[in-house]
């Protein structure tokens, strides 16, 4: 059997942006009236379907509309609009007016056909005019769609969207200062995706090239009473939370003992530049789903209990949101930790740059050769071209060291166009 499956933004012809969350007063008071669109068209059509409140937006997609509209009279200069999309038409005429057996094409709607749907958007007028009321007459803005899936002989999804001018609200909408935006959200059965940030360490280059398996990393700058959300680049949000009992059965490889080694830091300075190099790494447990009640309960205080995390990923990120590694959390005595167990970071290869040793180390010579290169050398000494030669020597030195570097980097999944991120690390 052949199954067409869409996802719900393009079966219903929505359209995502940026902005779609802008102005969410404006959209979740159309949530609250229980608009019972199917027992209008049950009675116009004689017919037994289910409806459902599916979206309210202010961006629809057109092309996915394809089907008959109709304007409604809203008292202003602006009309309403009705939209039936192709699968509603087809359905409700085959069972209303009978299956002629040919596939349905919006070309080929009959004169009667046309007439039977326009008695119906009086219908749908008439039921409608019920649920909205004059606001702001002739004001400026975009459009509000009222978006239902209808459901035919429980398998057809047509849809029909109601198109609200700006300038008019809710009939039953209650004064700004009595509407309570926030029980109305609570109330949504929908999910949000969270990153939610553990805590952060410092660690040097070569540490984190020499990350493995069951390695453990206390983040310094940790609270195990609190996880941050960072909502945006410049919100940050705490929640308190709650943790699981030491005794639980079930989080027995949470609590480490105060006396754990973590991972072997080198207290050692190379005189490479490189290794010596701290970056600083976040763990995040990442597009964790959590409904959207339960962050406004946490946003007013309420608490997170560590359990919900503890199935989540935990993931080592550098600068960048760069991954480095992956594993599970851990507390160890009042801070987060997260114990590895799996690395993405690409093991360096030792190897020796002989072509630069070869142009900083003299060859040995013997003989005439060597005479003739002590007096070639005497000849460079007194007219200075000794100097520029090695300058060109150091210059190419150092052009290898930086390709090294930006090598050496890329191994451990940081860009090194984003080191200017690092410049307060050097």
């Amino acid at each position: 059997m052949n199954v067409n499956c869409k996802l719900t933004h393009e079966a219903f012809g929505l359209e995502f942006n940026k902005s779609r969350f802008l102005n969410l007063d404006e959209l979740l008071p159309w949530f609250e009236n229980e608009y019972k669109v199917h027992e209008l068209i049950n009675e116009f059509w004689g017919i037994t379907c289910k409806s459902r409140l599916i979206a309210v937006t202010r961006d629809i997609q057109d092309k996915a509309w394809q089907g008959l509209v109709a304007e409604w009279d809203t008292g202003t200069n602006i009309a309403g609009q009705f939209r039936v999309n192709k699968i509603f038409i087809d359905r409700v005429l085959k069972n209303s007016l009978g299956d002629n057996g040919k596939p349905f094409k919006l070309k080929q709607i009959t004169p009667l056909e046309l007439s039977v749907f326009e008695n119906f958007f009086v219908e749908l007028e008439n039921f409608w005019n019920d649920y909205w009321r004059l606001s702001i007459p002739n004001s400026n803005g975009n459009f509000i769609y009222l978006i239902w899936g209808i459901e035919i002989d429980d398998k057809d999804l047509g849809s029909i969207a109601i198109g609200v001018p700006p300038g008019l609200v809710p009939s039953n909408l209650k004064i700004k200062a009595a509407y309570d935006l926030r029980s109305t959200l609570a109330n949504l059965d929908i999910e949000v995706p969270l990153d939610l940030d553990v805590g952060k360490s410092k660690l040097k280059i070569s540490e984190i090239r020499g990350l493995e398996e069951d390695d453990l990393i206390v983040f310094e700058n940790s609270d195990i009473r609190h996880l941050i959300w960072n909502k945006s680049e410049l919100d940050q949000l705490l929640f308190n939370v709650g943790l699981p009992a030491k005794d639980n059965p079930n989080y027995r490889d949470l609590y480490y003992d105060l006396n754990v080694n973590s991972m072997n830091r080198d207290e050692n300075h190379s005189e490479d530049l490189l290794t010596d190099l701290p970056v600083e790494l976040t763990a995040k447990f990442k597009s964790v789903q959590m409904p959207l009640s339960k962050i406004l309960e946490l946003e007013s205080g309420g608490i997170l209990p560590l359990g919900l995390l503890i199935d989540s990923q935990l993931t080592l990120v550098a600068p960048g949101d760069k991954p480095i590694a992956s594993g599970n959390l851990v507390i160890v005595g009042n801070q987060f930790g997260i114990k590895i167990s799996k690395t993405n970071i690409k093991k360096a290869v030792d190897a020796k740059l002989s072509n630069t040793d070869t142009r900083m180390q003299a060859p040995s010579l013997s003989g005439r050769e060597s005479l003739g290169t002590r007096e070639a050398f005497q000849e460079q000494e007194e007219t200075g071209s000794f100097l520029n030669s090695r300058s060109n020597n150091f210059n190419s030195f150092d052009e290898d060291s930086d390709d090294s570097l930006d090598r050496e980097l890329e191994d451990i999944g940081i860009d090194p166009k984003e080191l200017d991120e690092l410049e307060d690390l050097y």
